[in-house]
């Protein structure tokens, strides 16, 4: 049994929202190179495309014309996916964090955004020292008015 194309595309799910309109437009193999090529980092789309820019470079022209046209010259953010690496990616920046790296130099060495950096600090932050005030008034009545205003 082979695996056509299209299945191995399925397989990869849904693209983030800023990939979806390149797949779109300049088609899913398009998009998926330049998530491969530039993800994770931000490229310039020239108003005149050059066989040498980094977007005819990673899609070849057609595509990289189609893209043009939809978003406009200018900057983009291209988003990490398919990268297939997402456990072993986690584990490297929690070893790193806790290694006392910066959020900036583990997206650095291992090739990620920044932003995926913070995300993984976030979720994985340790419990807070802080107590919970509302732990105090568990089981007993939630009011603020003093005994003697009560209704009872």
């Amino acid at each position: 049994m082979t695996t056509s194309r299209a299945d191995v595309l399925k397989s990869f799910g849904e693209p983030p929202p800023s990939l979806r309109l390149i797949a779109e437009v300049a088609g899913v193999e398009a998009a998926v190179q330049l998530a491969r090529d530039h993800g994770g980092r931000e490229i310039y789309i020239s108003r005149n495309l050059e066989m040498d820019s980094l977007l005819v470079q990673s899609v070849g022209m057609e595509a990289a014309a189609s893209i043009l046209e939809a978003l406009g010259p200018g900057a983009i953010t291209v988003p990490l996916w398919l990268t297939g690496r997402d456990r072993k990616l986690a584990h490297d920046i929690g070893q790193r964090l806790l290694q006392g790296q910066s959020e900036a130099q583990i997206a650095r060495a291992l090739g990620c955004h920044i932003r995926t950096v913070r995300r993984h600090r976030a979720r994985n932050r340790p419990p807070s020292a802080q107590m919970d005030m509302f732990a105090l008034f568990e089981g007993e009545e939630k009011s603020c008015l003093p005994d003697d205003l009560r209704e009872d």
